[in-house]
């Protein structure tokens, strides 16, 4: 578990599998073993934001504005979840 001060937060998200990946930032009290679900991907109605298409071998990173809160970072693309 990871934790950081409300407001503007930098996340970086590297990528070492062999497939392509995303961050998708969820603001939740959930445990993130346990989110919902639509279909066989998770909801991603409370997301404040992603780092999309992360390539194998690469690392992307982006700023995010977050209030106080709990967060759960996923990768949300089909089958990763």
């Amino acid at each position: 578990m990871a934790s950081a001060k409300a407001g503007k937060v930098t996340i970086t998200a590297p990528n070492d599998g062999k497939v392509v990946h995303e961050l998708v930032l969820l603001k939740t009290d959930e445990d993130p073993a346990a989110l919902p679900k639509k279909g066989d991907e998770v909801d991603e109605s409370t997301s404040v934001g992603e780092i999309a298409d992360v390539e194998p071998g690469s690392t992307k990173q982006a700023s995010f504005k977050l209030a106080p809160g709990k967060y759960a970072m996923v990768c949300a693309l089909p089958g990763h979840y």
